[in-house]
């Protein structure tokens, strides 16, 4: 029978026995199927890429580097922990698996361990992604928000793409859902609906292709300048100023935008540099290079950033637009 019957276990060969009337003791049926070496192997059971994700991950974080290698075995490469300043663990699936993927956030009350974040997305919805998404800084801060939106017990989205909308239409969402919810005790939305734009384009592209209008930030032409500049630089720390700039809301982008067209006419007039304070949740103050003007040196720069740091007592993050690019 254990021949015949692989999958099978000395206690359910030992049920069979007794329905063929054979009488005989589980403990004997146990000696003679480990010395036949009937024993059941074990199916190992295999780890999902987000596993290993976070196996890489934990080895980045106790390495001074980490060496890369291609299909070959060939050394291409080194990467170290400090080079990042974000790192998101993400799971492609071949499945539909956005609805159970985008709601995976309900098990943090229940006390289940979510600290390390896996974001899961389907192939669809990834190919949804590379459609919508044509800035790198715009995209990696998203999933910046996606991540905070992860471990809010606020944010109830039935679907993965909801995640999209929202960011789309409220961009720092999390901190939105905070804002709704305030003083209301034991509070919980349902973020539904949010695809709906998204759904509408690919509609339109498939009936429509001439009316189909790309879901995408809204933000003032001069920011979208500097953010697809921020794309094409190589300078360090070009993904942190460009995060800085789309962490604002819609009404404070154009506020930063029409005070950074100001300056420029003001410091073109005056034949010379001029810092902008641009005072909000996030502090921040620009130091505009532009050609035909007597420019500010860098310690000069940092002097008055100084400066301006102890005069308000509290910390401002400070920023060189050079040719409307950030440093």
């Amino acid at each position: 029978m254990a021949a015949e019957w692989k999958r099978y276990g000395y206690r359910r060969i030992h049920l069979l026995l007794q329905r063929e009337g054979i009488t005989v003791n589980h403990k004997k049926v146990y000696r003679i199927y480990v010395s036949e070496e009937f024993q059941v192997r074990k199916r190992k059971r295999r780890k999902l890429s987000g596993h290993r994700g976070k196996s890489f991950v934990e080895y980045l974080e106790n390495s001074d580097t980490v060496k890369l290698y291609n299909e070959h075995h060939l050394e291409i490469g080194e990467i170290s922990r400090n080079s990042f300043r974000e790192i998101t663990i993400c799971c492609v699936t071949l499945d539909e698996f956005s609805r159970f993927s985008a709601r995976i956030e309900n098990l943090l009350p229940l006390g289940i361990n979510v600290k390390d974040p896996v974001w899961c997305v389907s192939i669809d919805d990834l190919r949804v992604y590379v459609d919508v998404f044509k800035s790198p800084s715009v995209f990696i801060h998203y999933l910046e928000v996606r991540k905070r939106a992860f471990l809010s017990e606020l944010i109830d989205a039935d679907d993965e793409l909801d995640h999209l909308g929202l960011y789309f239409k409220h961009n720092d969402y999390p901190q939105t859902a905070v804002e709704i919810t305030k003083n209301k005790k034991n509070a919980s939305v349902l973020w539904h609906g949010y695809r709906a734009d998204i759904d509408d384009y690919y509609h339109d592209l498939l009936i429509n292709p001439e009316d189909a209008s790309l879901p995408t930030r809204i933000m003032p032409d001069l920011i979208r300048e500097i953010i697809n500049l921020l794309d094409a630089s190589v300078k360090l720390g070009r993904s942190k100023a460009a995060s800085l700039l789309l962490a604002f809301g819609a009404e404070s982008r154009e506020d930063m935008a029409t005070k950074i067209e100001e300056v420029l006419a003001h410091q073109k007039a005056k034949g010379r540099m001029f810092p902008l304070l641009f005072a909000s949740k996030t502090d921040l103050i620009f130091y505009i290079k532009q050609p035909g003007i007597n420019i500010l040196s860098s310690d000069e720069i940092h002097t008055h950033a100084l400066n301006s740091f102890y005069a308000v007592g509290k910390m401002i993050r400070c920023y060189s637009l050079s040719n409307m690019m950030a440093h």
